[in-house]
């Protein structure tokens, strides 16, 4: 996504020294169900009026920390007495996949364990047999099958979704030999590894450029070097949404129709910076490039801004500094930790890096920094997408991966 202005794709994608070999052939398959290859592991709540469960050194996941297929870490976090008292350890190699929560009415969430964690009973843990399923294969295999689990969602009181056990019991799944497994899983275990290695070069571009800005050495309000857009707008047709959902998936708003929102949105008419209001403990500054001729909108969860002077590129390393993050969260009204927000006349008073006197070469290098960083996210994006094409033909044995094979690919 990219505007006069800003980075465009240069659509760069990555050729390896060598390459698959995928052959439209069938190699011997199993059909089996799920519950025959993997144990089914229940997670649970430590009570949180004991402190001596809480505050430690384990991640517990719960639908709010399970977001990514990399299951390392989350927010909250459990100490060495929590387990067994409440809740359990998902060992290394398994699967953790959302069985409750609103957002199983949309989507299937799943991730594999990378160290230790414990988590909460709106999640299973799926640990697959040794011999039968190859570990990081049994995640593929649950994300080549999200449209038929997701099918299985039936929804419970207040709107909440729940995928029952019985069904991912039950779901008929073809495998291969492991060997085959591993072949497959490491094709697409590459292309993660790629759009990873993106995703951890755009962050160091972007912690690079606050570093830079944090240099200035003096400070100024918000108001002084950006405003506020107040654009309302009900979208209609296609249109770009910076939704919250949008932000976490990955950096990039969804394209969709504008009648299917339903509330009113703001425009976003050029590079801006988005400033999530809620719950500032879990940052969320956006920088939005939109595509011209399409319709971009922020909901009003964010505050739209716009720089004034200088790149908005500045504005967004300033605003996403730890700095400002800490007070945004000094400036909440709410008392719940999940419906915190932050008053907008507020937002603009926060000291930012002052822009005014740096030298130029310094606002430049922050500018590309940024928007370098935007175009490895939008290079991830692509390969995320590739991945998932290939992911119902090789999990499906329609495709399968022959040898590997030196030299550069034509």
């Amino acid at each position: 996504m990219a505007s006069n202005g800003g980075p465009r794709c240069r659509g760069v994608f990555y050729r390896p020294s060598w390459r698959w070999k995928l052959k439209r052939m069938s190699s011997r398959w199993e059909l089996i169900e799920l519950g025959r290859a993997v144990e089914f592991l229940s997670g649970g709540t430590p009570s949180k009026a004991e402190p001596d469960y809480w505050g430690g050194e384990i991640p517990w996941i719960s639908a709010a920390s399970l977001h990514s297929e990399a299951v390392v870490t989350s927010e909250r976090r459990v100490t060495d007495a929590a387990i067994g008292n409440g809740t359990r350890l998902a060992p290394v190699g398994s699967t953790l996949i959302l069985v409750r929560g609103m957002s199983l009415l949309e989507e299937i969430r799943a991730g594999r364990v990378l160290r230790p964690v414990a988590f909460n009973q709106d999640v299973k843990a799926l640990v697959p047999h040794e011999g039968t399923l190859y570990p990081p294969f049994l995640l593929y295999l649950v994300l080549a099958n999200r449209r038929v689990l997701l099918s299985k969602v039936h929804q419970a009181g207040h709107g909440t979704g729940v995928l029952a056990t019985e069904h991912l019991k039950s779901l008929s799944v073809a495998v291969p030999a492991i060997e085959e497994q591993r072949r497959i899983a490491g094709v697409i275990g590459a292309l993660d590894d790629l759009a990873e290695a993106d995703n951890a070069l755009a962050t160091t571009s972007e912690v690079l450029a606050q570093a830079l800005v944090d240099r200035s050495g003096s400070s100024v309000p918000l108001a002084d070097c950006a405003s506020e857009r107040r654009d309302p707008v009900r979208p209609v047709g296609a249109c770009d949404h910076y939704s919250l959902p949008a932000f976490d998936d990955g950096f990039l708003p969804a394209r969709c129709d504008g009648s299917t929102i339903k509330s009113g949105k703001n425009v976003v008419a050029g590079p801006s910076v988005l400033v999530s209001r809620l719950n500032p403990h879990i940052p969320r500054v956006w920088m939005a490039y939109p595509e011209p001729g399409v319709l971009s909108v922020a909901s009003t969860e964010f505050v739209v801004v716009e720089a004034q002077g200088v790149p908005a590129e500045w504005v967004w390393a300033a605003c996403s500094s730890p700095g400002f993050v800490a007070a945004m969260q000094q400036r909440v009204t709410g008392t719940t930790g999940s419906h915190q927000r932050v008053d907008k006349a507020a937002l603009m008073t926060i000291p930012v890096a002052d822009p005014h006197g740096v030298p130029e070469t310094t606002v430049n290098a922050v500018t590309q920094l940024v928007r370098h960083a935007h175009e490895l996210r939008l290079e991830a994006v692509q390969l995320r997408r590739t991945r998932d094409e290939l992911l119902p033909l090789l999990m499906s044995g329609r495709v399968r991966v022959g040898e590997v094979s030196g030299g550069e690919d034509s």
